[in-house]
């Protein structure tokens, strides 16, 4: 690992709960050193897939918690979020009103198995208030993950 740039070492001060037992990463040499006059190597560190079960934790949340929840994702070093805006009704729709659906937020995340516990309890903290249309989250497995710039297996 001597030769790698920093952002590609494994270390306490850069983990974000992947470790080393994330699944196969290839990390090529930066630009700076082809530009040198070396050969540009890759480098593929291979361990134990049976280690990487993804997951992916669906939230639908009202508008106004999405804020306050992207902050504290990045607090417990969830760094990939994606938020959608959606209409639609539960168990309860309004059925007094001439639309039944209402405005929430989709949450989507992807995780690694031992990580989701304390996700799904970080959105439920913040996203509930007691009230009928606090929302709903689903937890999926992932079975395969891939990059599309790379075309390669990756880790969330």
């Amino acid at each position: 690992m001597r030769g790698l740039p920093e952002y590609c070492r494994d270390s306490p001060a850069n983990d974000t709960g992947r470790g080393q037992n994330a699944g196969k990463i290839q990390v090529a040499v930066d630009a700076k050193r082809a530009r040198k006059g070396y050969q540009e190597q890759t480098l593929s560190i291979i361990v134990q897939e049976e280690d990487m079960e993804l997951k992916c934790v669906v939230a639908i949340v009202r508008p106004d918690v999405v804020e306050v929840l992207e902050r504290k994702l990045g607090a417990i070093h969830i760094h990939g979020v994606t938020v959608t805006r959606v209409r639609g009704f539960g168990a309860h729709p309004n059925l007094f009103a001439n639309d039944w659906t209402t405005e929430h937020a989709k949450v989507e995340i992807f995780a690694q198995a031992e990580n989701v516990d304390t996700l799904v309890k970080t959105i439920m903290d913040i996203a509930h208030v007691g009230a009928i249309g606090d929302g709903v989250v689903a937890v999926i497995p992932v079975e395969k993950f891939f990059r599309v710039r790379s075309q390669t297996e990756a880790i969330p």
